[in-house]
């Protein structure tokens, strides 16, 4: 045991539990062979090691088959490894959902189903077990190898899970299983399906964390991070979510997910124990947080304000909202020095749109390529181009002052009709860029989504599935600087 886990091995009974220390709750451990034989007599339990660091113990069955367990003393995680003849470890334990994350799109959350008494999931790092009740513990599962196949299984009278199937082998290496105890560690509402572009969930933050929020429908899902000091602020008694599109939610779900300056030192997040498990580096790599945190700059950077003030409205840039005008009348111009003032502020707006011009191709060449692949269905991105078609960009051409144009400006900027003029095309260009990217990276998380789904369900297309998934990836996560969209997200310091 440890300070958060005690595991049980007994050959009394030929029983594998682990639990949570103060709690009757347990979730067994079961094994079985290449032949889906179980192995459920255990011949020996040799204490392999046990140091400051971590407890290990080997477990032999009498039919064949061994089996290493270690016990973290500093992390409340237990780590199970097949060495012999083990290709299925078995979790009993009942939870109300499963949430796969993903934070270049949105989570998946998978209910249990009658008709379905189990469930592939598609690769990934880690599983979130969302109990029944809130007394119960939060289940986490990381499987760092894409050896390491998931499937959940349910109970046939009734939905929920009742556990999961991890298969595994030698060389697939270890899978980490760690049951967090705490008040206020998720919450689980029902939206009825609402359909609303400002959802209200009956939640309060417990204590300062890095929350993850996903909503849920039959076809459709939101996810957003939402760090705690921004939830600090908050005067309202529930917390609005703000959505892309007025689609059907059924299910909204807040769960803990990482830490902040104030979380409290005795809790441990799903993110503290991946660090524990992974490693920095390791940990960095399978979440791809470059990919997610990080942004690339054009070659001719534009200063963020110079953004912003093309605007009147709030925008969702770097994960932050706020009043974005800036007053470019106040310039008076009549010198050479103002004239290059003027000029270069001119050339930062055009250099804006094009930059958003240049993350326009990149996403319409992601899409083109897309055409004849089996993958991906057809009437999904002929409703994408009709969407696009349908929106009105306004060339750049049509907006560039000529420099005749910009030395006979006079007196104030605000009282030029020809400045003011631009300004107004500039404003409306940019933000039919923005609209045109909206559509673009609502259908990619769509894609990605879908296809998670469907390299679990069709195994004997799931190569062609996680090629796409990871195509998917690839161009969310080159995010142009100006691209919004961020979902909370703490950005890194920009790609040159």
């Amino acid at each position: 045991k440890n300070d958060w886990l005690s595991l049980k091995i007994s050959l009394d009974t030929n029983s594998v539990f682990l639990f949570t220390q103060g709690s009757s709750e347990k979730t067994e451990l079961l094994f079985w062979d290449e032949k889906n034989e179980k192995r459920d007599a255990i011949k020996e339990v040799i204490s392999v090691k046990k140091g400051k660091e971590y407890v290990e113990i080997e477990v032999s069955f009498g039919s064949g088959g061994k089996v290493s367990f270690r016990l973290a003393n500093y992390s409340p995680f237990l780590e199970v490894r097949a060495l012999k003849n083990i290709s299925r470890l078995s979790l009993k334990k009942s939870f109300g959902v499963a949430v796969l994350p993903d934070r270049l799109a949105n989570d998946i959350i998978f209910s249990p189903s009658r008709s379905k008494p189990s469930i592939a999931l598609p690769e990934t790092p880690f599983i979130v077990g969302i109990p029944e009740t809130k007394e119960e513990d939060l289940f986490l599962l990381t499987t760092p190898s894409e050896e390491q196949k998931i499937q959940l299984t349910s109970v046939e009278d009734r939905d929920v899970f009742n556990g999961m199937d991890i298969y595994l082998s030698p060389s697939a290496g270890s899978v980490f299983i760690s049951l967090l105890c705490g008040k206020g560690f998720f919450y689980q509402q029902n939206l009825k399906a609402a359909a609303a572009t400002d959802i209200k969930l009956d939640w309060v933050q417990p204590f300062h964390a890095s929350w993850r929020v996903a909503l849920s429908g039959e076809t459709n899902r939101y996810s957003i991070m939402q760090p705690g000091e921004e939830l600090a602020k908050l005067k309202e008694t529930y917390l609005p979510v703000k959505t892309e599109s007025p689609e059907r939610f059924d299910t909204g779900l807040v769960y803990l997910y990482g830490r902040r300056w104030h979380t409290p030192l005795d809790i441990f997040t799903p993110m503290d124990v991946l660090l524990d498990v992974l490693g920095t580096e390791k940990l960095n790599d399978l979440l791809d947080l470059k990919g997610i945190r990080s942004y690339r700059v054009s070659e001719e950077r534009v200063p963020l304000e110079i953004y912003l003030g093309l605007f009147e409205q709030d925008l969702d840039i770097y994960g932050r909202g706020g009043n974005a005008k800036m007053v470019f009348g106040g310039i008076a111009v009549g010198t050479e020095s103002s004239y290059k003032l003027v000029t270069n502020l001119h050339n930062d707006i055009i250099n804006i749109l094009k930059g958003l011009d240049g993350r326009m191709v990149e996403y319409r060449n992601f899409v083109h390529s897309l055409k004849g692949n089996v993958a991906v269905q057809k009437e999904k991105i002929e409703i994408l181009e009709k969407q696009l078609a349908a929106l009105p960009i306004t060339r750049v051409e049509n907006i560039t002052l000529s420099d005749q144009a910009i030395h006979k400006i006079r007196g104030m900027l605000n009282g030029n009709k020809d400045f003011t003029n631009f300004l107004e095309l500039s404003r409306k260009a940019a933000k039919e860029r923005q609209k045109a990217l909206d559509l673009y990276r609502i259908f990619v998380k769509k894609l990605r989504e879908y296809v998670a789904l469907k390299a679990a369900e069709a195994p004997e297309l799931k190569p062609v599935y996680e090629e796409l998934r990871r195509k998917t990836g690839e161009i969310l996560q080159n995010r142009y600087y100006l691209e919004g969209d961020w979902r909370g997200e703490d950005p890194m310091e920009a790609v040159q």
